[in-house]
């Protein structure tokens, strides 16, 4: 028997009993160990404040979209920093995305890695495929609408808004972006 993981106090209670049942299911079904060690200690930095195992972190699709560097204007001068934005699901309704911010590429990206997987939330689908009905966003000057359409029709979207779907496991919808398509709004408002 395995011992519960500590889940951070600020879930909430349906995603709780939602990951454990993923956990459950997992140990039920005797999935094949990573035997790849290097694979492993990739994501255990990430996963030390997350509700998922090292392993379930290892099966979900990671997608970074935006990495750029910035630049802090000072008294004294410029400070640059990267930035990272990635979009982590498992294909199967859970979907989440982070922001991070450091000197070094790599940890930025670390970090929000760190901070999408904290932020992962689920996705009601209908038919496991598709949404329930037209959705429509606004998020600054960026006006998002998603439509559910029939099987085999595929992804017909901006490419930022493709991610987050083809990682929250939805295969037949459109969508229409109107006003600024700065990737950063478009996520945020497809998000």
């Amino acid at each position: 028997m395995t011992p519960l993981l500590r889940i951070p106090e600020t879930l909430p209670a349906s995603r709780h009993s939602m990951i454990r049942e993923d956990i459950q299911d997992e140990e039920a079904e005797g999935l094949d160990e990573l035997d790849d060690e290097e694979a492993m200690s990739d994501v255990r930095d990430t996963t030390s404040e997350s509700p998922l195992t090292p392993k379930q972190v290892a099966k979900l699709h990671i997608y970074p979209l935006i990495m750029r560097r910035v630049t802090q204007q000072t008294g004294k001068g410029k400070i640059h920093s990267m930035y990272s934005l990635v979009v982590v699901g498992d294909g199967n309704g859970l979907v989440g995305y982070g922001e991070g911010k450091d000197g070094e590429a790599a940890v930025a990206r670390e970090k929000a890695l760190a901070k999408a997987l904290r932020s992962m939330d689920y996705v009601e689908r209908f038919e496991k495929r598709t949404f329930w009905t037209e959705l429509e966003n606004k998020f600054g000057s960026t006006k998002i609408i998603l439509r559910p359409r029939p099987v085999g029709f595929g992804l017909r979207c901006n490419p930022n808004i493709h991610q987050v779907l083809k990682a929250a496991g939805i295969k037949d919808a459109s969508a229409k972006v109107w006003g600024s398509r700065n990737p950063l709004m478009v996520h945020q408002g497809a998000v």
